[in-house]
């Protein structure tokens, strides 16, 4: 009688990781500070990348205050969408119906003459949004985005806008409404929870819309956690963890966030828990979750460094992960020997049943023969395959197929 035997044999296990669908990341707008002088210009952090419309055969500014040198990339074609690069590969999109004018709108005296030319060259929209798109974001990160906006003219003392981080009015995070006869720079500060961000310039009266120049960058640590443990993005963390994480320079107690989803520990606060807010105002550098974690699933923290009183400046952390140790792993291959009364052919050996042969990502088998093991026909009865491991193992899950013709 030809029997055939085919036995698949594996050790799995099941990762849960949970998540919501993206939102957009939230941006915090600090208030419209009037441009008289380059001492606007937030120098916090490490640039990444600024932008702004040249004048006729202009394609960039080199603006030095503070003792550095910022480059805003330009275009020589103002009249089109702008695509900026920062010289690392890491491009800023400016989707805008852009104009550009030598004319002076930008009457403040910075005393640099060329940051004048940033704020003297405009992109202009009418009734619809200006769109600035950023992109190359690091997920999780801390940014600083300042916008620049000027438009001095007497004319334009009737027009305002505002920024936001949607393009319905009133449906997301929106600065202070500003005028146009003045000269105004507005931060913004968010977590990225995608590689792009894009923002939104309203008109509030007369619907028009103006950006002249921007920059972004990664805002300083000083008073942000650093120094996460478990760090960041690791795997098989025992489910016994404490966590801990280095305080900020100015921290007198800290706020944790604890949870399975992103969104949520990205965006709670004090005032919108999310059911995150794992400890508020604490004194140590340490948090311990309560009772075991679960096996293979995935957590996201973040610390909130909160400065001494008076002014208890609250400093938002990035948002870290760490994946919990599964409940079994696999065993290696290398750690089993298999032994067979018999094989059709040395490539239908026993082998094929620990090395993965045939196997595809969804643990789905080939039905050929050379991906199992076959025995003989004319083999030594009975039929059998043995399995020796190097050691002792509390085996979990075996998975085994056996077909017989």
């Amino acid at each position: 009688m030809f029997k055939r035997m085919i036995c698949v044999i594996c050790f799995i296990m099941l990762l849960g990781v949970f998540g919501s669908p993206a939102q957009g990341a939230k941006i915090t707008w600090g208030p419209p500070v009037e441009v008289t002088s380059v001492d606007v210009i937030d120098l916090s952090g490490t640039l990444v990348h600024a932008g702004s419309w040249g004048q006729a055969g202009l394609t960039q500014l080199s603006v030095t205050v503070g003792g550095q040198t910022i480059v805003f990339n330009g275009t020589a074609d103002p009249g089109k969408p702008m695509s900026i690069n920062n010289g690392g590969g890491t491009n800023a999109d400016l989707t805008v119906n852009g104009q550009g004018s030598n004319a002076n709108y930008f009457s403040g005296n910075s005393g640099n003459t060329v940051f004048d030319q940033v704020m003297d060259s405009f992109g202009y929209d009418g009734a619809s949004p200006k769109v600035l798109t950023l992109n190359g974001l690091v997920v999780r990160k801390n940014y600083l985005v300042q916008l620049f906006t000027s438009d001095d003219r007497a004319a334009s003392g009737g027009r305002t806008q505002l920024w936001s981080d949607s393009a319905t009015r009133g449906a997301g995070n929106e600065s202070a409404t500003f005028t146009h006869n003045q000269s105004v720079s507005i931060i913004g500060r968010f977590v990225a929870d995608a590689p792009t961000i894009t923002i939104y310039g309203h008109g509030v009266a007369q619907s028009q819309t103006i950006l002249n120049g921007y920059q972004l960058r990664l805002p300083v640590a000083a008073g942000i956690a650093k120094g996460p443990n478990p760090e960041d993005g690791v795997t098989d963390v025992p489910r016994e963890v404490v966590l801990s994480w280095n305080p900020g320079e100015f921290a007198n107690t800290h706020d944790v966030y604890f949870g399975t989803l992103f969104d949520d520990v990205n965006n709670a606060g004090r005032s919108d828990q999310r059911g995150v807010l794992a400890g508020q105002g604490q004194i140590a550098a340490t948090y311990d979750p309560p009772g075991r974690l679960d096996f293979g699933q995935t957590y996201y923290w973040r610390i909130d460094e909160v400065n001494a009183p008076p002014t208890s400046t609250i400093f938002k952390g990035d948002v870290w992960s760490f994946t919990v140790e599964p409940l079994a792993y696999p065993i290696e291959a290398t750690s089993i020997t298999t032994t067979a009364s018999s094989s059709n052919s040395a490539a239908e050996g026993p082998e094929n049943t620990i090395n993965g042969s045939g196997l595809n990502a969804d643990d789905l088998h080939s039905a050929a023969n050379t991906d199992m093991w076959l025995s003989s026909m004319t083999g030594a009865q009975p039929t059998w395959i043995q399995y020796e491991f190097d050691r002792v193992y509390k085996l979990h899950q075996m998975l085994l197929e056996s077909t017989e013709f």
